[in-house]
């Protein structure tokens, strides 16, 4: 953990919701929001969420399917390639 006084302000983006599912677009940030708290409860991480996409953020999270160029295709629950 940093030694500073200062919070480390980490920028997320949601940039794509799980298609086909039962949770709606504000339930789906709840829990990713429930989920960063519990880092930031315990250190010195502050996340926001960034809601345009005209900046960058520092993590950006998508819901995808099949292949999506980053080398690990996959494809619904309990298929993963690892």
């Amino acid at each position: 953990m940093c030694d500073c006084l200062c919070d480390v302000f980490v920028i997320e983006r949601i940039k794509s919701f799980p298609p086909n599912l039962t949770l709606s677009e504000s339930d789906v940030r709840r829990a990713i929001s429930e989920a960063f708290h519990v880092w930031s409860d315990v250190s010195r991480l502050s996340f926001y969420e960034l809601h345009s996409t005209e900046a960058d953020a520092d993590i950006q999270i998508e819901f995808l399917t099949g292949f999506h160029d980053d080398g690990y295709p996959f494809d619904g629950p309990g298929t993963s390639p690892l």
